[in-house]
């Protein structure tokens, strides 16, 4: 945790790239498989604010109206999901002041997981306003590679 976040308050950034809206589909599907809460909130300019429990439909995360998908992963992660990032690339980050302790690190190590398995590709966390600084790397053979 000290090395992410020194002074317990950055949200590092996550990411998957080159994702296309049938990932997020299967991460939803993983969510639910698992029974993680979720919901979300999002905005559009005839219907004003939107949200709603569970997924957004691909509609809304394609046309970027849905900003923001919460999971929550037992004991109390939280984990947003941005689409209005672009959804093309699937970013999410999480608050380290939530990972107190080794079953909530193994949550969200559970969330990385499902997260690779589900879009097929390598899952970086990088540095809250600094995408460029990759400290952990993720691949589809279970491994991570800290720089």
């Amino acid at each position: 945790m000290r090395a992410v976040t020194p002074d317990d308050g950055c949200l590092p950034n996550g990411r998957v790239e080159q994702v296309d809206l049938s990932h997020w589909l299967r991460v939803a599907q993983a969510c639910d498989r698992l029974r993680w809460a979720s919901s979300w909130q999002g905005w559009s300019d005839d219907a004003g604010n939107l949200s709603g429990d569970g997924w957004p439909g691909p509609d809304l995360i394609e046309s970027a109206n849905a900003q923001c998908i919460q999971v929550l992963i037992p004991p109390g992660v939280q984990v947003n999901l941005w689409p209005a990032w672009g959804w093309q690339t699937l970013w999410f980050d999480f608050d380290m002041r939530e990972i107190s302790d080794q079953r909530a690190a193994g949550a969200l190590g559970q969330f990385v997981h499902e997260l690779a398995a589900a879009t097929r590709g390598q899952v970086l966390l990088s540095y809250e306003g600094d995408d460029s600084a990759v400290f952990a790397r993720y691949d589809l053979l279970d491994r991570v590679a800290w720089t």
